[in-house]
């Protein structure tokens, strides 16, 4: 992930197969939303051995891919899961920041202030 920053201007976060966060690379960055999308950036290497017990471990199994569960697919393994709506409605794409396409699809924002995504996922 590291090197990704080094070379990228736009990142998409998958998790089984599926868009999770998908923005520039300071959007996705600083501060990542998508609980997996945090987990991916605390596991990069750090030469302070401190920062080793900031990283984020994952608890559980990976789902299938070809039979992934019910609601959100990353909701077997989230540390911040919630409850019945994650396991039975799976997350729309929504715009986080409309100036830079910023897009996350977890159910933790249902603020209001966020839209669904205009542009279907398989144009990106």
């Amino acid at each position: 992930m590291g090197v990704i920053q080094a070379i990228c201007d736009r990142l998409a976060v998958m998790y089984l197969g599926k868009i999770i966060e998908y923005g520039t690379m300071s959007d996705v960055f600083a501060p990542p939303f998508h609980p997996y999308t945090r987990s991916l950036l605390s596991s990069i290497p750090t030469l302070d051995p401190h920062e080793e017990g900031n990283r984020i471990r994952l608890q559980g199994d990976v789902p299938s891919a070809r039979n992934p569960p019910p609601g959100c697919s990353f909701q077997t393994r989230c540390p911040q899961k919630i409850g019945d709506v994650c396991e039975t409605d799976e997350p729309e794409l929504v715009e986080t920041n409309q100036e830079t396409d910023h897009c996350v699809a977890c159910h933790l924002d249902e603020s209001g202030t966020t839209k669904p995504l205009e542009t279907p996922v398989e144009e990106l």
